[in-house]
């Protein structure tokens, strides 16, 4: 009998004391971000003086709402400033902008897709569900997005322009086609929509299975450019497919993935979809989080500034800070 009740109180020390490594386990990973974030976050306030970006607002927006809560000030504060954005200019940028550098200008209120389907549009949809704002604001992305033309010559499948200025109908930029099927689906999750939108949704997708490079494990990054497409463009997309409920895209992406988990490019760019991917791969989310405690917290590591991608700019700043929110 004593013998038996040792055995019992060994393994309920045992039992336990597994039960706390797992939880201190899950404690580690929940929180291990923070330093990075609060880093991040302060550098971001720090700049936003001059960035009035509708894309920087919407990545506050998703901190606050979920480090304080969608119904927190701080929250409230942003979502009226990224609303006065909107009302003013659309889903613009607030400036005029050549998009492809072809000569033809944008005007300050042109709607961009990317703009509606992920720099702002999913944090809206979020906010809705969190009955922060209303249905209202839900189908004036959805206005603004029927009204994107289609930029294809490809008989299968469809794609969507980069804007609604038709001087952008000058090929498919794949990683903004698939963020609108993606979109869809949000939209999709949020409100009822018509059948038209959930067959536009699948002919985007068939556009993306077909102009999948194999041997490459990419895409080029328009249909006009001349070589692949770049490493944070090329995440986008992948992450994009891996979220949509179709086991094709998924198969791609997974491909795409295990690419760019093989070879990190070592540019500031590349890194946003470096820290984009380590929601989906365990290996990219040990390398980002050990590069983004070089490049914030130790200061050891110097990843390039390229293509507008700086570290002092809010911009690029609070899209690490959103990307490392949804990892915690």
């Amino acid at each position: 009998m004593g013998k038996n009740i040792q055995y019992r109180i060994k393994l309920s020390a045992i039992t336990l004391l597994i039960i706390l490594s797992v939880n201190s386990f899950d404690l580690f990973s929940n929180t291990k971000w923070d330093s990075i974030s609060s880093v991040l976050l302060n550098k971001c306030i720090e700049q936003e003086g001059a960035e009035k970006s509708q894309h920087y607002l919407a990545n506050m927006v998703y901190y606050y709402a979920k480090t304080d809560g969608w119904k927190s000030k701080k929250t409230k504060v942003y979502l009226k400033k990224l609303f006065s954005s909107i009302d003013s200019f659309g889903f613009g940028l607030g400036y005029e902008w050549d998009a492809f550098q072809d000569g033809t200008i944008n005007s300050s209120k042109t709607n961009y897709t990317i703009t509606i389907t992920e720099h702002v549009g999913p944090i809206v949809i979020e906010a809705y569900k969190n009955n922060v704002v209303s249905k209202k604001r839900v189908h004036q992305l959805l206005e603004a997005f029927k009204k994107i033309p289609l930029a294809d010559t490809f008989k299968i499948g469809k794609c969507i322009a980069y804007s609604d200025n038709m001087n952008d109908k000058v090929g498919c930029v794949h990683n903004v086609n698939i963020s609108g099927a993606y979109f869809i689906s949000l939209l999709v999750s949020a409100i009822t929509v018509d059948s038209s939108l959930i067959k536009l949704k699948n002919d985007i997708i068939e556009r993306e299975l077909n102009l999948y490079i194999k041997k490459d494990s990419s895409y080029v990054y328009w249909d006009g450019s001349p070589t692949t497409c770049d490493q944070n463009h090329l995440s986008y997309q992948a992450w994009c497919m891996n979220r949509i409920n179709d086991v094709r895209t998924q198969e791609i992406s997974n491909e795409i993935i295990k690419k760019i988990e093989l070879n990190f490019d070592n540019n500031l760019q590349a890194l946003i979809g470096q820290v984009r991917l380590a929601s989906i791969n365990k290996n990219i989310n040990n390398k980002v989080f050990s590069t983004l405690n070089e490049i914030f917290i130790t200061k050891k590591n110097n990843y390039k500034e390229i293509d507008g991608y700086y570290f002092h700019k809010p911009r690029t700043l609070s899209e690490l800070l959103f990307l490392v929110t949804r990892l915690k």
